[in-house]
């Protein structure tokens, strides 16, 4: 028993660290005077595995939809983009646009690799990468204009006891793609007429 004690450190000795792969051109917005009121919706949308199928992981396709559309809403917030934002019928004012996302998000990873990363208490590294392909369609609720782009960007989750110290910033190559994804989304979306004043 007393050796099973001694090994739980050695467990919890493990690294990792996310790299944004920078798929999309790095866009810097100017806030409008105009900031509209968002709502966002998931459509159709699923995860694959090394591009096979759809294949669901630890968490449900809704459940990583709507974390993409809150990280490119709330980037959009805090530039100073748009007024508010949140899910069909949770706002308290009516919307100016409705942001529907639909596509999938593909893991291309190992599991040999995985499974000898955790055997070796990460002395051996391993890595995943999470793309995401994303359609993006943005309507105009007073005229029902629709908007549609097409991205994707995706980051890497390296894993390695190297990356120990780096626990408190693990995700700063994910939060890094997701502020390139948005910024550059609502460019797009800009570049096609999108976000005039009502």
């Amino acid at each position: 028993m007393r050796r099973i004690f001694y090994l739980v450190p050695l467990m919890l000795i493990a690294g990792c660290m996310s790299f944004n792969n920078a798929e999309v051109l790095v866009v810097k917005n100017i806030p409008p005077k105009y900031k509209p009121v968002v709502e966002m919706k998931v459509g159709d949308f699923t995860q694959k595995l090394n591009g096979e199928g759809a294949a669901r992981g630890v968490a449900s396709n809704n459940s990583i939809a709507n974390n993409a559309l809150i990280n490119i809403l709330s980037r959009w917030k805090s530039k100073g983009l748009i007024a508010d934002y949140d899910p069909i019928g949770k706002l308290n004012k009516k919307p100016d646009y409705t942001l529907t996302v639909n596509g999938y998000r593909n893991e291309d990873m190992s599991w040999m690799g995985s499974i000898f990363t955790g055997l070796t208490l990460y002395l051996i590294p391993s890595s995943s990468t999470l793309q995401y392909n994303l359609n993006l369609q943005l309507q105009n609720n007073k005229d029902n204009k629709t908007y549609n782009i097409d991205v994707k960007d995706s980051f890497t989750m390296w894993q390695h006891i190297i990356f120990l110290p780096a626990f408190p910033i693990f995700m700063v190559g994910t939060a890094n793609m997701f502020s390139d994804l948005s910024m550059y989304s609502y460019s797009e979306f800009e570049k096609q007429g999108a976000f005039k004043e009502l």
